[in-house]
């Protein structure tokens, strides 16, 4: 039912050094670089075919730096696009029907529960 992975995002220490290992393996590219007041972090974001890796370095105490502590580096949330959002719900998703009908996202941290999809918004 999921489509496609529209987004990752990773905690990093160091989300220079980060850019230059995903552009250096995997062909990625700069997109843009923006902050996020909800992590308290500051974001590489690379394009990567159609979807986008989010490199999120900690500014200081937040989530992205209690992720870090608790986990280490790694995935922090990932963003699925789909078309069948109602399919999604009836098959136990967990998502709200109301939620745009072509995003959903699935984040251990924010939801303390792995695998636990709810819907999509930007961060």
């Amino acid at each position: 039912m999921l489509e496609r992975v529209d987004r990752m995002q990773l905690a990093v220490r160091d989300r220079t050094r980060a850019a230059g290992t995903f552009t250096r393996l995997l062909g990625a590219e700069l997109a843009r670089e923006a902050d996020s007041e909800a992590l308290n972090a500051r974001r590489t974001i690379l394009a990567l075919g159609e979807s986008e890796l989010e490199l999120c370095e900690p500014r200081g105490s937040g989530p992205a730096q209690e992720f870090i502590d608790r986990w280490g580096e790694g995935l922090l949330a990932a963003g699925f696009a789909t078309s069948r959002l109602a399919e999604l719900w009836e098959a136990g998703g967990r998502l709200n029907p109301s939620a745009d009908p072509h995003r959903c996202r699935s984040s251990p941290y924010s939801l303390k529960k792995p695998g636990i999809l709810r819907p999509f918004r930007s961060l």
